[in-house]
């Protein structure tokens, strides 16, 4: 049989050596995780692992890898939720497949089968030291030098206890013309696709497990150098979500090439702004909808400056207020060199002031003698 015609089945399993329980393997079973879901009633379980590494553009990515043909198609078109249990089954991490929210690569079409969900900020994973979940890849290693190395595969066997099984590299094949399969002997079941392997007694991940061959008891890993130089250079495009360290909300809408670009793309700004109009690589341009605690104006921006801005949304008609009382203002009130904001007599500077006569201002900013301000 030649490599291009071999037939992978992922529901078949090899057990060549002994699956042995583990409670600590230092960082790799802390980041090996259990994926949990139903559809149609019917459980679903495999293996995944929390990856981190730096892009191109110098930012960290944090991301779950696990195999494209773990994740049932229904679940990501109808954004459901699946359940990952990680550190050895002591945390929870609830994720609702949005494509809008998460960068999801499925490269099974290129005969990989591996898939991308981004962790984002509003996931809730200890901020303070991800260093204890998160595994690194192993970087610039030749893949034919791996032939006949140990390895060792952590594992959730049947959705079960976190698993370990060891074995040897036996043959690097090239399916399709895709240079990053191989044949190994660690041991797996039905539920441990997904599984990060690497080299024994060592941390990095070198490859994912994917399956096994059918007819033939042969288990099929695959190296993930390839697909984190993909992803180190990916970019965005399409309807997207991004959000602030903190998890809050700070851009919807599209990409192109990674940058925002979308006629009607909605932007909110650290202060809680909300601006809402046309981006062009990455900059607001064109008149914009700027909103705030309901309260909504309209403005202009030229390459993210603003140009125009017909009222303040917070000024609550003040400065129609002074505009409109004209000179008689200059004789109650000391301007500071505009017409919104003046000096009242206790030395208050506001532009929150009401006339309740001549000569009393009642001032909401002056807690003094009531909150009303005598003028000379």
């Amino acid at each position: 049989m030649e490599d291009d015609d071999l037939e992978i089945c992922n529901e078949d399993f090899v057990v060549e050596s002994p699956l042995t329980k583990i409670r600590n393997i230092v960082n790799v079973s802390k980041g090996t995780g259990k994926i949990e879901y139903q559809v149609n009633g019917d459980n679903y379980f495999s293996s995944c692992f929390l990856l981190k590494f730096e892009r191109n553009n110098g930012k960290p990515f944090f991301c779950i890898m696990t195999n494209a043909h773990a994740i049932n198609s229904e679940i990501i078109e109808k954004e459901k939720e699946i359940k990952i249990r990680y550190d050895n089954e002591q945390k929870d991490l609830l994720i609702k497949l949005s494509k809008q929210e998460r960068i999801m690569l499925n490269f099974m079409e290129q005969n990989i089968d591996i898939m991308i969900i981004e962790i984002i900020p509003k996931d809730d994973i200890d901020k303070t030291d991800k260093t204890k979940y998160f595994l690194i890849p192993k970087s610039n290693i030749k893949e034919e030098s791996l032939l006949n190395k140990d390895i060792q595969i952590i594992q959730f066997p049947n959705g079960e206890d976190l698993s370990c099984s060891k074995g040897k590299i036996t043959k690097i094949v090239n399916v399709n013309k895709h240079p990053s399969m191989f044949f190994h002997e660690a041991s797996t079941l039905p539920g441990s696709s997904g599984s990060p392997i690497v080299l024994e007694k060592e941390e990095e991940v070198i490859g994912i497990h994917k399956g096994s061959l059918k007819d033939n008891g042969k288990n099929v890993g695959l190296f993930i150098g390839g697909v984190v130089d993909k992803i180190k250079n990916y970019k965005r495009n399409g309807t997207y979500k991004e959000f602030y360290e903190n998890g809050e909300l700070k851009y919807e809408g599209k990409f192109l090439d990674d940058e925002y670009n979308d006629d009607n793309g909605k932007y909110i700004d650290e202060q809680g702004y909300t601006y809402q109009g046309k981006f062009e690589k990455g900059k607001k341009n064109g008149k914009f909808k700027r909103s705030k605690n309901g309260k909504e104006i309209e403005c202009e921006f030229k390459d993210d400056e603003l140009i125009d801005n017909n009222k303040d949304e917070d000024d609550n008609g003040e400065s129609d207020f002074w505009q409109k009382l004209g000179s008689l203002a200059f004789h109650y009130l000391k301007p500071l060199g505009d017409d919104i904001n003046y000096e009242c007599g206790c030395g208050h500077v506001s532009k929150y002031h009401t006339e309740i006569g001549i000569g009393l201002w009642k001032c909401s900013k002056c807690p003094e003698n009531n909150n009303t301000c005598k003028f000379n």
